[in-house]
């Protein structure tokens, strides 16, 4: 019925728009998942976080358990996110990546 997973890279299915929380508190959803094509091993997750309208990746190395498909824990509060998380822009319409602060720098 739940599926637990300790620190260690996720291997089950996740569900674009699991619920994503850190040891404190909801960040956000789920909006794309993204796997390591050699292992199928699920290697980062991009997070739409709806309070401040943005996207960011972060490593599937921090989820520390997870229940079922639709609700995912990290082994992290949300101040220690901000340093590990990346800015991402996802076209999930493509499932291309881009980093905003890089496009901007580009003008």
């Amino acid at each position: 019925m739940s599926q637990q997973n300790s620190g260690q890279p996720a291997s089950t299915q996740i569900m674009v728009g699991a619920v994503v929380e850190a040891t404190d508190g909801f960040i956000g959803t789920v909006e794309a998942v993204v796997s390591d094509p050699a292992t199928g091993q699920i290697s980062q997750l991009v997070i739409q976080n709806e309070s401040e309208s943005k996207q960011f990746t972060i490593s599937a190395d921090l989820i520390a358990r997870q229940i079922g498909s639709r609700i995912i824990h990290l082994s992290i509060p949300r101040d220690q996110l901000v340093d590990r998380a990346e800015d991402t822009e996802f076209d999930s319409n493509t499932g291309n990546f881009g980093t905003p602060m890089q496009n901007s720098s580009e003008k």
